[in-house]
C-alpha cells in the first residue's frame, strides 16, 4: 500500500509519501511555510513509534514556501531525529566548489544548510554528496524506485550564477492577493485556450521533480518545475496514479503539451489562493486533455478551500468532464490518499 499525505502548507508544498510494506519507507517532500512542521509533527505522533521515520527529506528548491518549514523540521526536537537522509541542492552543488556556506549572506537557504550539517544528516548521500540531477534513478529499498525528472546541470549552474540575487528577490517579494473569480458558468474549453506564458524563474527551474514507483503505484511530484523541463525529463506518455500540479497550479508551469503528456487518475493542488493559484487555465488544460484521450475523467484534490479551488465544484463541469473534486476538511491539517489494489481512497476530506 502507498499513502500520500498532503498537508496544509499555506501557499506552499508539504507532502509525505508513505511506502507501506515489508520494508516501509517515508519520503517527506518540502515543508511549506514556517509552522507547517507543527502539522507534520502532529501527523507523525499519530503513527506507531516503529513507523515514525523520515527516511528521505526532499527540499526541492529555495523558495520560502517550500523551505521555511524545513528549518522548523530541523529545529524540532521531535522531528529532527527522525530524518535519515536529505536531498537538497545547496550552494556547493551549484558552483562545484566547497565554499563554506556560513559565509553566504542571505538567511533561509543558508540556515537550512547549516542545520543539515549541525544535525549530521546525510546530505545527498545517495548521490555521493553530489547534486541531485535529472536522469538519476535510485532504489533506497526493495520495491521502491525514485527517478529524478529535473533539474539538469544547466539549471543548477544558472541558479549558481544568480544565487544571492535570487534569494534576495524571494525574501523581499510581495505576494499578489487572491483575485475574486466570477460566479458565472465555467467555459472549460475557452479557459484551456488561454495564452501560455512559460515560467522563466531560475529558482523554479532548479526544482527537484521526482517520479516515485512503489510496487504498482506511480506518483509524480513536480515541485515548481517549469513545463518544458518536466517534458524533457518524463517519458512520453507517462501514466501515474497521482500527480501534483506544478507550481501550485500556475498557468505558466502547465502547458498544453504537458497536459497531453501526463495521464493521472488523481491530481493534487497544494495552494491557498495566494498568487491566484491554481489558475483556471491549468485545470482546464488537464480536463480538455483527459477528454481528448477519452480518459474517463479525473479526480482533483485541493488541500485548501478558497475561491480558486471551489470554483471547480461546478455540476455542469463535473458532468461534462467526469470531474470529481475533493477538499481537505478544515478540521484536519492534512488530507490522505491511500492507494491499494488499484483503488484510491481519500480520508480527511470535507463532507460533500
Amino acid at each position: 500500500m502507498t499513502e500520500v499525505v498532503v498537508f496544509d502548507a499555506q501557499d506552499g508544498d508539504c507532502i509525505l509519501i508513505r511506502c507501506i510494506g515489508e520494508k516501509p519507507f517515508n519520503i517527506l517532500i518540502d515543508a511549506g511555510r514556517r509552522g507547517t512542521e507543527q502539522a507534520v509533527e502532529a501527523y507523525f505522533r499519530t503513527l506507531k513509534p516503529t513507523e515514525r521515520s523520515i527516511d528521505l527529506f526532499v527540499v526541492t528548491h529555495i523558495d520560502s514556501d517550500h523551505l521555511a518549514g524545513a528549518i522548523g523540521v530541523a529545529e524540532s526536537a521531535f522531528l529532527s531525529p527522525l530524518v535519515k537522509e536529505v536531498w537538497f541542492n545547496g550552494p556547493q552543488h551549484l558552483s562545484g566548489n566547497s565554499a563554506d556556506v556560513t559565509e553566504m549572506s542571505v538567511a533561509e537557504a543558508f540556515r537550512f544548510c547549516q542545520a543539515i550539517r549541525a544535525r549530521g544528516w546525510s546530505w545527498n548521500g545517495l548521490f555521493k554528496e553530489g547534486p541531485v540531477l535529472r536522469g538519476a534513478s535510485v532504489s533506497p529499498v526493495s520495491g521502491l524506485s525514485l527517478d529524478v525528472v529535473s533539474p539538469g546541470l544547466k539549471q543548477l549552474a544558472k541558479l549558481g550564477e544568480h544565487w544571492e540575487k535570487e534569494l534576495r528577490r524571494i525574501k523581499n517579494r510581495t505576494v499578489k492577493q487572491v483575485v475574486e473569480m466570477g460566479q458565472g458558468e465555467l467555459d472549460v474549453a475557452e479557459l484551456a485556450k488561454a495564452s501560455y506564458r512559460r515560467d522563466t524563474s531560475v529558482v523554479n527551474a532548479s526544482s527537484i521533480a521526482l517520479l516515485a514507483r512503489h510496487g504498482d503505484h506511480r506518483i509524480l511530484m513536480t515541485a515548481d518545475c517549469p513545463a518544458e523541463l518536466l517534458l524533457k525529463g518524463l517519458p512520453s506518455p507517462v501514466e501515474v496514479d497521482v500527480c501534483k500540479f506544478p507550481h501550485h497550479g500556475s498557468g505558466g508551469n502547465f502547458s498544453h503539451e504537458l497536459a497531453g503528456r501526463i495521464k493521472a487518475a488523481c491530481w493534487i493542488v497544494s495552494a491557498n489562493g495566494t498568487n491566484s493559484h491554481p489558475e483556471p487555465a491549468s485545470i482546464a488544460r488537464m480536463l480538455v486533455a483527459a477528454q481528448e484521450r477519452a480518459q474517463g475523467g479525473a479526480t482533483v484534490l485541493f488541500n485548501n478551500s478558497h475561491p480558486e479551488a471551489t470554483l471547480w465544484k461546478d455540476p455542469s463541469v463535473e458532468r461534462r468532464y467526469f470531474l470529481i473534486t475533493g477538499y481537505r476538511d478544515p478540521c484536519s491539517p492534512w488530507l490522505t490518499l491511500s492507494l491499494q489494489d488499484g483503488e484510491l481512497d481519500v480520508r480527511d476530506a470535507a463532507p460533500s
